[in-house]
């Protein structure tokens, strides 16, 4: 078989061939045109979106849609591309009546997906294609579905921000609640621990200070009225020993009191008054009965006699007096031990005070947190209902494209060329492969290893004379 085996080789084979490989060409150029007249021609229109950015600055308000805008685009195309959606359009529009007559709605919806297409340019640019075998549908669709988008967005955005305010506010009434429980066990804790919360070291220290001294002045003037009292008995001990008996005291008792009645008598009534004229007998039979001697020390009698009454006084009130002291000091007592033990009762209700307020603290937190989440919240809801927030806007609307999409005249000639120039060479190499003739010494060699070559014979041209040598020489 001869093939060849260098690039002079396989240039020789094709100028030898030639006709096997231009004639496909031809056809495969004229089958390109036919082709060209008879595939359906399909046109596609685009439609160019502009993504603006919010018109008040994110330093005011803050957005709460913070999906990028690929992401939503991809989102909203799928949106877009349901069957509900895509039915709508394909009814307002009126594509692909024949393949709904034929095929049905499955055919057509396939076709729709297949026929719309998205193309993001960049952070702030998109385009929307829509193909179709009727121009003015292309363009009209792809408008259409440009207001679908920019509609979508609208919804998506408010809904978001909308779900975005009730969820925080959900959260936040819950939090509040939580916050409002907490703050209640923090409230009855520190009342059923009052005196032993931290705040109160201090006091129960001072409180404790000026216990002591009144307690060491309570001790001091306990011993004094002791030492008072041990006074006051002997003085009186020695003033009973000093008085006469019980009856002598009793009738010296009686006169003395006879007499006083007497001057009070005798300051209202004459001496004449019958009840003067009885204590005047009265007084004149008591001084009968007067025991001797003792007329003479009656009235020292009766000064040691009220010297006894009053020390007598005097040491009943100061039993009163040590009384109310003893009573003082128990209470005292009483306060030092329970502000003590306020003391030692502090660590443990810091410790579990700090717990219930560390709580409390966590949650006033999440409260402020989502309290001003909230309101950038309702902030970013009430800009999205004013549409003042990020939005599309349709930069470049769709027109009717002057030149189909498809069939490209160019695609379709050089698959022309390509197929009758791949058939044409496959001819000329399999014509080459069939061909028993030798072109040249190298390929005969090849074919025959083993056979010498003797001489080369040149190309004879039956049609031309071959001129000998002798004519040569002549």
């Amino acid at each position: 078989m001869n093939f060849p085996e260098t690039f002079d080789g396989f240039v020789r084979l094709l100028w030898k061939r030639k006709f096997w490989v231009i004639v496909p060409v031809i056809l495969g150029a004229i089958g390109s045109l036919a082709a060209l007249k008879v595939i359906p021609k399909s046109y596609r229109a685009s439609t160019m979106i502009l993504v603006e950015s919010q018109k008040i600055p994110t330093a005011y308000v803050r957005p709460t849609v913070t999906t990028s805008v690929g992401e939503r685009l991809r989102t909203i195309e799928q949106q877009i591309k349901n069957r509900e959606n895509l039915e709508r359009i394909i009814e307002e529009m009126g594509l692909y009546q024949q393949e709904l007559a034929i095929f049905g709605s499955d055919k057509a919806l396939q076709l729709a997906r297949r026929n719309l297409e998205l193309s993001v340019l960049g952070s702030s640019v998109f385009r929307i294609y829509f193909t179709s075998r009727d121009r003015v549908k292309a363009a009209d669709t792809a408008n259409r579905v440009a207001e679908l988008f920019i509609q979508e967005n609208l919804k998506r955005r408010a809904d978001e921000a909308r779900n975005t305010s009730s969820f925080l506010e959900d959260e936040l009434g819950q939090v509040q609640q939580q916050l409002e429980e907490q703050e209640g066990l923090v409230a009855q804790y520190r009342l059923r621990h009052a005196g032993r919360l931290p705040a109160d070291r201090q006091g129960n220290l001072q409180a404790i200070n000026q216990l002591q001294r009144r307690l060491e002045i309570n001790m001091d003037s306990i011993d004094k009225a002791e030492l008072r009292k041990l006074v006051l008995e002997r003085e009186v001990d020695n003033l009973r020993r000093e008085q006469p008996t019980v009856e002598v005291a009793a009738q010296v008792g009686r006169l003395e009191k006879a007499r006083e009645e007497l001057i009070k008598l005798r300051s209202e009534f004459t001496d004449q008054h019958p009840d003067v004229i009885r204590l005047l007998r009265e007084i004149e039979r008591l001084e009968k009965e007067e025991p001797p001697g003792e007329g003479s020390a009656s009235s020292t009698d009766r000064v040691e006699n009220r010297q006894l009454k009053a020390r007598e006084a005097e040491l009943a009130s100061l039993e009163l007096d040590i009384q109310r002291l003893q009573t003082d000091q128990q209470d005292i007592v009483a306060g030092l031990t329970r502000y003590q033990a306020n003391l030692e009762a502090i660590p443990k209700v810091e410790q579990e005070l700090l717990q219930l307020t560390r709580d409390y603290d966590h949650l006033q937190d999440s409260y402020d947190s989502l309290l001003t989440k909230r309101i950038e919240a309702r902030l970013a809801e009430n800009l999205e209902q004013k549409r003042q927030s990020e939005q599309f806007t349709i930069l470049e609307k769709a027109i009717p494209p002057a030149s189909p999409f498809q069939p490209n005249p160019l695609v379709v000639l050089l698959i022309g060329f390509g197929l009758g120039g791949g058939l044409g060479l496959a001819g000329a190499f399999l014509r080459e492969q069939v061909d028993q003739t030798f072109r040249d010494v190298a390929s005969l060699q090849e074919a025959f290893p083993r056979v010498p070559v003797l001489g080369v014979c040149h190309r004879i041209d039956p049609e031309k004379r071959v001129v000998t040598d002798a004519e040569e020489e002549k």
